[in-house]
């Protein structure tokens, strides 16, 4: 299942045992700005969201829902095994397909 922004944020945060106002804190913000993330009132910009990404040591990708999914990831990997490629030339190849498809 791929979180909604403002439910992967509230996850990441507890994971990482802040609480709303602690991480606004730590980012610069006012001391309810993260609670607004969380409850969807407000969309921080792409400056926050690099912060935040930093704080709670996750991509971007991860923090907005955009991640390929664990069990994916390991399908993947098992299908390259059976191609005789390494978890790194899987990856070189899951970026080279991305790479082609930014051209079309």
């Amino acid at each position: 299942m791929i979180l909604m922004f403002s439910d992967k944020l509230r996850q990441l945060r507890k994971e990482k045992g802040y609480t709303q106002k602690e991480l606004s804190h730590i980012i610069g913000l006012s001391d309810n700005a993260v609670t607004n993330y969380e409850q969807g009132y407000r969309q921080p910009e792409q400056s926050i969201l690099i912060k935040l990404a930093s704080v709670l040591e996750c991509s971007l990708d991860e923090l907005v829902g955009n991640v390929v999914v664990e069990s994916v990831k390991i399908e993947l990997n098992d299908y390259g095994k059976q191609l005789g490629l390494t978890e790194s030339e899987v990856k070189e190849a899951l970026e080279f397909a991305a790479k082609m498809k930014k051209k079309r």
